[in-house]
């Protein structure tokens, strides 16, 4: 089962009249982040290369009038100038900006190309660079913004036949900190922090299932599912609520001396 975002929320939040852009909010954990954020009432901006089925959507199907969604490239100027525009029409500020869009590609050292490698920066590492620099006109005209970077364990354990990916994972680590430090000295300093989840059960990940049966030689994709979650101290796989709750914390004022750091969700995994 993909969809675990109707386990119980113990955290609620109230964000009523607060306005975020989330990346990647057409799938995965994106959308669930969308779908928490709505449901805590705020307005969110929904970015993606794919196209967004509302109905998908985990909210309350009241809350989805709240949402502007707007397909295309983050790695172009065109979609974040799109957003940005129809945020600065609708008053102008930006609380938050979750950079949550991301690319995998598994793949042994040996058979890496130049061209895997500069998409996956690309969509990786440029296209929140490109998010952050777009967005920060916005940001600086609310008095509590902060920039949500995801990372991902792979940056923190060695992990085969990913090692693209595990570089801008990395480098967005490396990233927030340096964002941190330059952001706080704004009239209206604007935060910077680091996700890094662990293994969450999402369509991307069921996509992997198979490969990674391949690569590691499991004998089946339940298999390689059960070795995933043995991994975890917790004894179960990631789902997207952990991430939005944690997200949606990041967001709010009540984590405001949380700055520069990079918060591991994974269940222990990297231990």
């Amino acid at each position: 089962m993909t969809n675990q975002s109707h386990e119980a929320k113990d955290i609620t939040f109230n964000f009523s009249g607060r306005t975020f852009l989330v990346t990647g909010a057409a799938s995965g954990i994106g959308k669930g982040i969308a779908s928490r954020l709505l449901d805590s009432n705020a307005n969110v901006y929904g970015l993606d290369l794919m196209e967004l089925d509302p109905s998908t959507l985990t909210c309350d199907p009241s809350r989805v009038s709240n949402l502007k969604f707007f397909r295309g490239d983050i790695t172009t100027d065109e979609v974040w100038r799109a957003a940005t525009q129809d945020i600065q029409n609708s008053g102008g500020a930006l609380d938050g900006l979750v950079n949550c869009a991301g690319l995998l590609f598994v793949e042994k050292i040996d058979d890496l190309t130049r061209k895997t490698f500069d998409k996956t920066f690309a969509v990786n590492v440029f296209g929140t660079m490109l998010g952050v620099q777009q967005c920060i006109p916005c940001m600086e005209k609310s008095d509590c913004a902060t920039v949500v970077n995801f990372a991902s364990i792979s940056a923190l354990v060695g992990s085969s036949f990913s090692s693209i990916y595990a570089a801008t994972k990395g480098a967005m680590v490396a990233y927030t900190r340096a964002m941190a430090n330059e952001l706080a000295s704004k009239t209206n300093p604007i935060r910077a922090v680091c996700i890094s989840p662990g293994v969450i059960v999402t369509e991307m990940t069921e996509k992997q299932w198979p490969i990674w049966k391949e690569l590691y030689g499991y004998e089946s994709e339940e298999a390689v599912r059960a070795a995933t979650m043995d991994r975890q101290l917790t004894k179960r796989n990631g789902r997207d609520t952990d991430i939005s709750t944690m997200v949606s914390f990041l967001l709010s004022r009540d984590s405001d001396f949380i700055n520069g750091a990079n918060l591991v969700v994974d269940g222990g995994y990297s231990i």
